[in-house]
């Protein structure tokens, strides 16, 4: 991978040690989880000055019952939003069996990922390896869905009408924005239909 020196630093030292211009792999998840008792900043500091950190987690059905094994999604989404061009990759390993097989995983993603060019994009975050195969969090987009979607949960484009056009269709007075006057509006009266109340006209 043409890494000339590798160095390994255990979380307590993060404070003390240089990391600037240097990619890290976080290895200590992969025992226990860090984020959950973690409170001072030296992780911060971490994924701010580095070039590039992949974060291993163990994932697969011994995870089930350690739901703290995933606050790396959370905290590295926060990282990004502060600082869009930070590199933190989340690794999630099914199985820690086999030593070979996870060193061939680590260096695909850190090769695919930390060794490219943030102004690239396209550039995967987060990974999970399930029997030798890495899988991603995200689907393909599908537009009609979108819209479908779009029109259950966002109120329709307004249409001109001239007045009496239809006449047999029930309409409502409403307002789009209450406390803006400009925003009246007709709408279909979805309770024409419904039988009169007692004392109802």
């Amino acid at each position: 991978m043409g890494v000339p020196h590798c160095e390994l630093v255990s979380p307590e030292d993060l404070n003390d040690t240089y990391l600037e211009h240097k990619a890290c792999v976080f290895l200590p998840e992969l025992e226990r989880s860090i984020l959950s008792d973690k409170d001072d900043d030296s992780l911060k500091k971490m994924v701010s000055s580095t070039n590039g950190l992949l974060w291993l987690t163990h994932g697969g059905p011994e995870s089930d019952s350690k739901p703290e094994a995933e606050l790396v999604t959370g905290f590295s989404r926060c990282m990004r939003s502060e600082n869009p061009s930070i590199k933190i990759i989340a690794l999630s390993l099914e199985s820690l069996h086999d030593s070979v097989k996870i060193a061939d995983t680590i260096v695909r993603v850190y090769g695919q990922t930390l060794l490219q060019s943030v102004q690239q994009g396209g550039i995967e975050r987060a990974f999970v390896e399930k029997d030798g195969v890495l899988y991603i969090g995200r689907t393909v987009e599908t537009d009609y869905l979108n819209a479908i979607v779009k029109n259950q949960v966002t109120t329709g484009i307004a249409q001109a009408y001239e007045w009496g056009q239809q006449p047999l269709r029930p309409l409502a007075l409403g307002i789009a924005t209450p406390g803006l006057l400009d925003t009246l509006e007709f709408s279909d009266d979805l309770a024409s239909d419904l039988p009169l109340a007692e004392g109802e006209v």
